[in-house]
């Protein structure tokens, strides 16, 4: 999904919610390994994990583009478009 689309379906103008959804995404970038980096609009050195919780706790281009790739996912897991659950297991993942 491009980053105009993916970022317009977030479009959420309750406050609350986007600080709940803010919170979810800190907790899950907290989840990551201390070793984690990620490039992220074209910077060579990459993000830490601790660059990228602040980022999104200020709600700054970094942390919008975080959390709307976050958002993306989840919602895609939800939509079983991640994994497959069948009878014999419970991760399997479509490629």
């Amino acid at each position: 999904m491009n980053r105009d689309k993916r970022n317009s379906s977030l479009l959420i103008k309750d406050k609350k919610v986007q600080e709940d959804i803010r919170k979810l995404v800190v907790a899950r970038i907290r989840t990551f390994s201390e070793d984690f980096r990620v490039s992220i609009g074209g910077v060579a050195k990459g993000y830490s994990k601790e660059e990228l919780v602040r980022s999104v706790e200020k709600n700054d281009k970094i942390g919008k583009e975080v959390t709307a790739i976050q958002m993306e996912y989840l919602k895609d897991m939800a939509q079983g478009k991640i994994y497959s659950f069948d009878g014999n297991s419970h991760n399997k993942t479509k490629l």
